[in-house]
């Protein structure tokens, strides 16, 4: 299901996701299209099969795959390597989770922040040049998806 044609439901996930972070004092971000989507949009980006965010934390650290799994998220596939992102999902919502170190490009020590639906979410920093290094023409929307650079 894409989280534009159920926003509740995609809500209550995202939500559910950053208080279990926040729980467990690991670092997160939204990141890509969400980012895109919440930043430029106000809201989800019609056709994103997905909810993507940026957790500060090995793989290795299994606090926050335990953690989902209790919260009754499902596990699906691990994409190592480029992508170091591993697919949760719960209510038919995908959460796609990229697992990143402090090192790496675009991880902030702080976020900017991206209000949508009186919520305040973190984002990359400066989140403007982070949507310019992933995106072409991101400011602009488009019935197409919108090329990734990532």
């Amino acid at each position: 299901m894409c989280p534009s044609t159920q926003p509740k439901v995609a809500d209550a996930v995202l939500d559910e996701f950053f208080a279990i972070t926040k729980e467990l004092s690991i670092k997160a971000c939204i990141a890509f299209g969400l980012c895109l989507g919440l930043y430029r949009d106000g809201g989800y980006i019609k056709g994103d099969n997905d909810l993507d965010v940026v957790v500060i934390a090995p793989v290795e650290d299994e606090r926050l795959t335990e953690a989902l799994k209790g919260h009754g998220f499902g596990i699906g596939a691990y994409h190592p390597g480029i992508g170091n992102n591993t697919h949760f999902y719960k209510n038919k919502v995908l959460l796609d989770v990229f697992w990143r170190q402090m090192s790496e490009f675009f991880i902030p020590v702080d976020y900017d922040k991206v209000k949508y639906n009186g919520k305040q979410y973190p984002a990359p920093t400066p989140i403007e040049e982070y949507l310019s290094k992933c995106y072409t023409n991101w400011k602009i929307p488009s019935d197409e998806m919108t090329k990734y650079y990532g």
